[in-house]
C-alpha cells in the first residue's frame, strides 16, 4: 500500500491506496512570501498594468466605490486599503465621497468583528461600509440584460458611483479559471438572480476550467462587466498557500488580472505527466468549507 498524507487544519490526514494504483504525487513548488508587503503594494500602484496610475485616473470630486472581497477570502485588506485611500486623497477625492462595498455574492453579511479584523478598525470606523447580500430586496438596480443573457441587477451604491476599484485576490477557481479581477462585480455585488444566471452558465461549458485564465465563464463575466457595470481599476494580491502575500498587481481589470494569474500559476501550479481518471486533492487552508 501507498500512504499519502495531506495537511488538514493544524493536523494531517492520510489515505492508503494500493501501490499499483498510484500514478504520481504532484505538488506546487514553494515560493517565498514578500519580505515587505507595504513596499510591494506601493511598487504595484506605481506600475499599474494596462492603464494610468490610480491617482492619475480618478478625478477630484468623483464618487468612488472600493469593492472588497469578504471574510471567506484571505485578502489582507488592512494592507491594501490604506495605500489605495492615500492615492485617492492625492487625486483630490474627498473621504465623504468614498464607499467601501463588500462583494458578498451569495454569502452572508460580515459581522462587525470580521470587518474590523479584515479592514483594520481605523478604516472600518471612518468610511461607510456597504454590507448588503445579493438576496436583499430593493438594494439593486436593473441595468438591462447582457448579451450573454445575464440580468444586470447590481447593488445600487456601486451603480451610482463614478469610479469603481476592485480589491481582492487571485487564486485558481474551479469555474472561472481564476478568482479576482472583474469577478468582484459579478457575482460579487449582483443580486441573487444575476448570480444564479451566472452560475447556471457554468453548466454550458465542458472540460475543466481550473487554472485557465481565459476560461469561458471568466470571459462571460468580463463581457458582462465591460458591457453593464465597468470596473475601472483593480488591486489584487496573490497569496501563498499559507495565506502570506507573494505578489500584487494593479491596473486594468483584465490586463492586470492576467499578469496576476501567471503569478498564481507559479504558486499553485503542479505539472503532471498525464491526465488521470481519479485525483485525490488536498485543499488546505480552505478545508473548513465542503464547497471549497
Amino acid at each position: 500500500m501507498a500512504t499519502i498524507t495531506f495537511p488538514y487544519g493544524t493536523a494531517h490526514r492520510s489515505v492508503d491506496i494500493p501501490a499499483e494504483w498510484l500514478g504520481e504525487i504532484v505538488h506546487p513548488q514553494p515560493v517565498n512570501p514578500a519580505a515587505d508587503v507595504p513596499a510591494l503594494v506601493q511598487a504595484a500602484l506605481n506600475q499599474p498594468v494596462g492603464c494610468k496610475r490610480l491617482e492619475e485616473s480618478v478625478k477630484p470630486g468623483q464618487r468612488v466605490a472600493i469593492l472588497v472581497d469578504d471574510y471567506t477570502r484571505k485578502t489582507p485588506l488592512y494592507q491594501l486599503l490604506p495605500p489605495v485611500l492615500d492615492r485617492l486623497r492625492t487625486a483630490g477625492v474627498r473621504d465623504q465621497d468614498i464607499r467601501i462595498v463588500i462583494a458578498l455574492g451569495s454569502h452572508r453579511p460580515m459581522t462587525p468583528s470580521e470587518i474590523d479584523d479584515k479592514f483594520g478598525p481605523s478604516i472600518a470606523s471612518c468610511y461607510p461600509v456597504v454590507n448588503t447580500p445579493g438576496t436583499a430586496k430593493g438594494e439593486t438596480v436593473y441595468l438591462g440584460t447582457s448579451k450573454n443573457g445575464i440580468p444586470a441587477w447590481v447593488n445600487h451604491v456601486v451603480a451610482e458611483m463614478d469610479f469603481r476599484i476592485g480589491l481582492g485576490m487571485i487564486t485558481p477557481h474551479m469555474d472561472a479559471g481564476f478568482s479576482g479581477g472583474a469577478k468582484i462585480i459579478l457575482p460579487g455585488v449582483c443580486s441573487d438572480s444575476a448570480v444564479n444566471a451566472f452560475h447556471a452558465r457554468a453548466a454550458d461549458y465542458l472540460g475543466n476550467p481550473l487554472g485557465n485564465p481565459n476560461a469561458a465563464l471568466r470571459r462571460d463575466l468580463e463581457e458582462f462587466v465591460n458591457e453593464r457595470m465597468p470596473l475601472d481599476f483593480i488591486v489584487n494580491a496573490i497569496m501563498t498557500p499559507t495565506a502570506e502575500v507573494y505578489k500584487c498587481v494593479t491596473g486594468h481589470p483584465i490586463d492586470a488580472h492576467r499578469v496576476g494569474a501567471a503569478h498564481a500559476q507559479q504558486v499553485f501550479g503542479a505539472p503532471a505527466r498525464q491526465r488521470y481518471p481519479i485525483v485525490l486533492a488536498g485543499c488546505y487552508p480552505y478545508e473548513h468549507d465542503l464547497w471549497q
